[in-house]
């Protein structure tokens, strides 16, 4: 169903926010490059970025009556910012402007002035600065934390709410329906599985000529668990992707959760870590919406009263229907349907049962029970345990309850085989893996590595093989004077993988072993034990070489988890310094954190009077290391920082000073004087970065300090005249220092007619 206008009630929300129809923001024809809701890495986009065509100086408007709240003149962050608080006690704020009006422009004058400081940040009384709807208050621009000219606007209640001004008196025209991409089907507790997996599982949606969007096929389901979804909002004549304005989850008609993006609040904004699909997004499979809320996370304000609750979901064996409904600001509406068979997953066998000298023939039939296998996927996977490719029978026959193949022997030799069977009332079996008894390796020479992985059902333990084994394989848990076992399933014909397991049941575990077993026994200790972290307690972990260690706080996690340390063996390179330890990669990096953990390397003596070090974390948006504030606890030899996300951690040396790129006017440059407006310099600092503030960034210009604005994604320091130079010779100083406490001082001389 699509509404390809704004509906009604859109109008009506708009006129409950503001007592008078608001005025539009710019003179610029409504056009957005992001809108409310957005993901920005761990916060949400808390208002609307108007383009302004590429360009600066367009006029601002005031949208209502009010008065001039909040200046605001900063590096990073807004910028050049105005807050606009209206007669109906909103709060409307103009970010990232390049200049305000003349009489606003006086007043930051005076107070920057008066603290010798480009930084401002005033509030003012009702009647100090009074503005009427429509009157132009500034000039949209580019300074702060932006990547291009536009106007960030937000609308704020009188709780300081951020609202969408989308939904509260700012629409724009859209005709397009949201694009729904995929479906995530998560299990959110053990003995969850979603087509005979216990991880979740990600699916294509399919639209048809209608414009409705389809599940790729009926889904088996088994426990309870979870939806999310990737879908993106277009407009016309745009290129952009947005958030979407509102999704329902509906089972069997009945609505489950819903998700609203109408308001937020700033206490919230670290939410977005956990309201979006967190892991599948560090696993670079894209932004998943949840329509699940965990039951250890807070609820936001876009969870609104709609649906059951948390979104949960166990059905009752049998087939349900599912419909996920996703709305943009303007009503237009996009559905993805779907079936899910809720059952367990069945377990089928295959058996050789004739060969020659060109084919292979295999019967495959239940396990267990005895509904009949309806159809058979099998794929191939090399003598190193690799997918190859999906192997199609030449012949399929169906024999009393189970399914004859025959398959061409050039597409199974030196092959394993896995089989996946469908029975009749529609459940997914487990994988069975066939392969002749001299395609298996040896288990006490085959070469064993465990994994653990964090997701929302809990723990799972894979060990991989290297190569395929015929045996059974188990991991040890050893607490005080017991074993506690836990059996692993063969997923792949080198992969082994436990059910979830609550992180709880690592709690005093201080050995873990791997056992093979089947004519003999291996036993491999395993030497890293992780440790567990909880909302209640401080916890250290230390690395196996116990040169990194990180501390989380109470409060660090959201519910107990398991953390550990990775020594990286190939990391990512360093374009410039010096490597100074190992690279650790703490774990587990799928899982968000709820506040900061603190993470300490330690040094060489050899690196102790040294300059420049830094604890650098690796990004993997971004592709590169970025420094961490450090301090350095010298007698002890070791590091120490925040860290907000878990990633990658590494000591560097930054021992190359920042780089003025070019400077206007330049070295020795004679000019007339109409043609010297503005001074500038373009700087750069390749490693640990150019902190935006006054401390790293002065100008100054014949021996007085320049009230200079830094623009930190342009790396552009800049100064506007405020009249026109003295004929003659003038000195323009740039002093520039990066993180690492490396710094370059660069003298202009330059002439003026």
């Amino acid at each position: 169903m699509n509404r390809l206008t704004i509906s009604a009630s859109l109008f009506l929300l708009a006129s409950l926010v503001f007592a008078d129809v608001p005025v539009w923001p710019l003179e610029v024809h409504p056009s957005l490059s992001s809108n409310f809701g957005e993901f920005r890495g761990d916060h949400f986009h808390m208002g609307i970025d108007i383009r302004t065509g590429g360009t600066e100086g367009h006029p601002v408007f005031a949208v209502s009556d009010g008065h001039i709240s909040r200046m605001v003149s900063n590096f990073s962050g807004y910028g050049k910012a105005l807050y606009l608080t209206t007669t109906d006690s909103l709060t409307v704020v103009y970010a990232h402007l390049s200049f305000f009006t003349p009489l606003l422009e006086k007043i930051l004058d005076v107070h920057q002035g008066k603290n010798r400081s480009y930084f401002v940040n005033q509030y003012f009384t009702p009647e100090m600065v009074p503005v009427k709807k429509g009157e132009v208050i500034g000039h949209s621009g580019n300074t702060g934390s932006s990547f291009g000219p536009h106007l960030h606007f937000e609308i704020r209640n009188q709780q300081e709410q951020p609202l969408n001004p989308l939904t509260n008196g700012f629409p724009i025209p859209d005709r397009i329906p949201p694009t729904l991409k995929e479906v995530a089907i998560i299990p959110l507790e053990s003995g969850a599985h979603i087509n005979a997996s216990p991880l979740p599982q990600v699916f294509p949606l399919f639209r048809d000529r209608a414009g409705f969007f389809h599940f790729p096929d009926t889904i088996n389901c088994d426990g309870v668990f979870g939806f999310a979804v990737k879908a993106v909002d277009k407009i016309q004549n745009s290129k952009n992707s947005y958030q979407f304005y509102k999704t329902e989850l509906i089972i069997d008609d009945r609505k489950k959760f819903e998700i609203t993006y109408d308001h937020l609040d700033f206490s919230e904004s670290g939410l977005a870590s956990v309201v979006r699909d967190y892991r599948l997004s560090r696993l670079n499979l894209g932004e998943f919406q949840k329509l699940f809320r965990m039951k250890h996370h807070p609820p936001a304000t876009i969870n609104t009263s709609g649906g059951d609750g948390d979104g949960y979901i166990y059905l009752s064996p049998g087939y349900h229907t599912v419909e996920i409904r996703v709305e943009d600001t303007a009503g237009n509406t996009s559905v993805a349907t779907g079936i899910i068979f809720s059952h367990p997953s069945s377990v089928i066998t295959a058996e050789l049962i004739r060969e020659d000298d060109n084919t292979q023939t295999f019967f495959i039939s239940p396990a267990k029970g005895f509904i009949p296998v309806q159809s058979v996927v099998c794929y191939s996977f090399t003598a190193y345990g690799f997918a190859d490719k999906q192997v199609r029978p030449i012949e399929t026959k169906r024999n009393d309850n189970g399914l004859v193949l025959t398959f061409r022997k050039k597409d199974t030799t030196r092959k394993t085989l896995q089989f996946i069977g469908t029975n009749k009332m529609g459940a997914v079996s487990y994988p069975f893996h066939w392969a002749s008894r001299e395609k298996h390796g040896d288990i006490l020479t085959a070469k064993i590595d465990i994994e653990f992985s964090h997701t929302d059902a809990g723990i799972f333990l894979q060990v991989d093989t290297e190569t395929p084994l015929d045996c059974r394989l188990n991991v040890r848990l050893q607490k005080d004077e017991r074993y506690e076992t836990i059996p692993l399933t063969k997923i792949h014909p080198a992969t082994f993988l436990s059910d979830a397991l609550l992180p709880k049941k690592f709690e005093g575990v201080y050995q873990i072993d791997i056992v093979l077993q089947n004519d003999t026994e291996r036993i491999i200790r395993y030497e890293m034990v992780p440790k567990l972290a909880i909302p209640e307690k401080t916890v250290p972990v230390l690395s196996r070489d116990k040169n990194c260690s990180i501390r989380i706080r109470k409060g660090s996690v959201y519910h107990p988890t398991l953390m550990w340390i990775d020594k990286v063996e190939n990391s990512a390179p360093v374009p410039d310094g010096i490597h100074c330890s190992d690279v650790y990669q703490l774990q587990p990096f799928e899982m968000p954190l709820k506040e900061s953990i603190q993470v300490g390397i330690r040094y060489g003596d050899e690196y102790a009077l040294d300059k420049g070090l830094g604890i650098y974390a690796y990004n993997p948006d971004t592709e590169k290391w970025s420094y961490l504030p450090t301090e350095n606890t010298l007698a002890k030899r070791v590091l120490i920082a925040e860290l907000k996300e878990i990633n990658a951690v590494t000591i560097l040396q930054d021992i190359q000073p920042p780089v003025v790129v070019r400077t206007f006017p330049e070295q020795d440059g004679h000019y007339d004087y109409e043609d010297v407006e503005v001074l500038s310099a373009t700087v750069k600092d390749d490693l640990s970065g150019i902190a935006p503030n006054e401390q790293s960034l002065t100008m100054a210009l014949d021996g007085d300090k320049l009230l200079m604005v830094y623009q930190p994604i342009k790396k552009e320091m800049s100064y506007q005249l405020k009249e026109p130079l003295s004929a003659g010779s003038h000195e323009l100083i740039i002093f520039i220092s990066d993180r690492a406490g490396n710094y370059t001082e660069k003298t202009v001389n330059f002439s003026v007619d």
